[in-house]
Order: C-alpha cells, then sequence, then structure tokens
C-alpha cells in the first residue's frame, strides 16, 4: 500500500496488469518448454487466459536459442523438428531460479573446474557493485578502485577483490579491508550470502560444490565469461597496442 492523490487513485486501472504481460518471459519460456517439449512455446503460452503478446515470445525464444538452452525449428529436418526444442543445459537452466545468463555461469564453471569461481562471479553480478564513492572522496574511490583493477577485467578485478576480502581472518580485518579499498562492508556480505544461495539452488538439481576450492586458471575464467554472457561483452584496446581483455 501507498498514498496517492485522489486524481492518480482515479486513473488507476480497475485491475492490475497480468504479469506476464509486465515481466522478461525469457524464465517463462523455458519452463514451458520444460512442462510441454514437443509444443512450441508461442503455442503452449497462447493457452493462458491473458496470453503475453507473440512478438515477445519470440524475441524470447531467439534469446534462449542463442544461449544455447533452446535449439531452433527446422521444419527440413530428418525427422521434422516443427517446435523449438529444449536443449539438455536449458533443461538444467529452467530448474535454476536465476536469470538464465548468470544460470550457465553456473553451469559452465562445473564444466571447467571453476566452481568456485563462478559462483563468485555469479554472486557479483547478481548484487550491486560493492564500490562506493562517498561524497567529497570522488578521486579517492577512484584511484582506490584503479589500484584494484586486475588483468584489465571488470568482472575479474570483483572475483579478485572478494577473494581478497573473504581470506582474511576476521570480520575486523575485513571491515578495515573495506574501508581503505572504498568498498561496502554490506555489500561484500551481499556477495557472500547470495553465493551461498547460488551453491544451495545448485545443490537443489544435484550439483554439488566442491569441498576444496582450487584456484581457476585465468584462460578458463575467460573462457567461461565469454561463452555465458555473450554477447553481452567488450574488449577495450587502448590507443597503440592489444588490450588485456
Amino acid at each position: 500500500f501507498h498514498l496517492m492523490t485522489s486524481h492518480r487513485f482515479e486513473r488507476q486501472p480497475s485491475q492490475q496488469t497480468p504479469e506476464l504481460h509486465r515481466v522478461p518471459l525469457e524464465r517463462v519460456v523455458l519452463r514451458a518448454k520444460r512442462l510441454f517439449p514437443d509444443e512450441g512455446a508461442a503455442d503452449t503460452l497462447g493457452t493462458l487466459p491473458e496470453p503475453p503478446n507473440p512478438t515477445p515470445i519470440r524475441s524470447a525464444v531467439l534469446t534462449r536459442v542463442s544461449l544455447g538452452a533452446l535449439s531452433p525449428a527446422a521444419a527440413g529436418a530428418v525427422p521434422p523438428q516443427p517446435h523449438e526444442r529444449i536443449t539438455p543445459l536449458g533443461s538444467h537452466l529452467a530448474l535454476l531460479p536465476l536469470d538464465v545468463r548468470v544460470g550457465k555461469l553456473l553451469l559452465l564453471g562445473h564444466l571447467l573446474g571453476c566452481a568456485d569461481a563462478s559462483l563468485t562471479l555469479a554472486a557479483s553480478l547478481s548484487c550491486r557493485s560493492p564500490f562506493v564513492a562517498p561524497f567529497g572522496q570522488r578521486v579517492q574511490a577512484d584511484e582506490a578502485r584503479r589500484k584494484l583493477t586486475y588483468k584489465g577485467s571488470d568482472h575479474l578485478t570483483l572475483l579478485h577483490v572478494y577473494q581478497s576480502w573473504a581470506a582474511l581472518a576476521s570480520a575486523k580485518e575485513r571491515r578495515l579491508y573495506c574501508e581503505e579499498n572504498f568498498l561496502s562492508f554490506k555489500g561484500m556480505e551481499l556477495i557472500r550470502s547470495t553465493r551461498t544461495e547460488l551453491a544451495n539452488a545448485l545443490a537443489r538439481i544435484g550439483i554439488r560444490q566442491e569441498t576444496i576450492a582450487a584456484a581457476a586458471p585465468r584462460e578458463a575464467l575467460r573462457a567461461l565469461l565469454v561463452s555465458a554472457l555473450w554477447p553481452r561483452i567488450s574488449k577495450v584496446e587502448p590507443v597503440g597496442g592489444k588490450g588485456d581483455g
């Protein structure tokens, strides 16, 4: 509940817009395909009392195809495939209550031997950035972040910062680390708790975290990030030379 003027109240619709008309349909499409694998996602969602528009459904299907969660329809194939099909990756992603790209990052992390790092990366992507810039200290905060930058990558920087923070023995040391490096202590704690939630989500579908976290090779981490987040990635190259990636 919240307060509003009588004029605004009188202009409110009598009923709220159905949720399927307000939210992205990527996860909905995957769940529909998992429940009804032999039907097209548009056909399944079209049977709902207030079905979403066909355009966002098609967009969601194309996005899932690009991520490897669905295979496209192929009427000329043998045997014919009149509708998109859910892939093994898509079947696992449909079970995770996560953004599809974050879920793919976690699953690929286990396949590539980067399970612990993938948990931290996925948690960091699911939370607000822990970097802060207090009023009047923007220059100092930017300089602190520049010093923490790792291998020219925002994602690897967050991973390195979290690992350094988590390795400290006491809460007092972790707070001091945050103060010195312009990091939010609550933000770092949130990343840690989100890691636990993600690990529990994986455990519920039968994927267990290794007891001892092994250091992931840098190239494996790069491959993981590119595979999971493509095409939402970029590489910055300084003038006169190649970027570090």
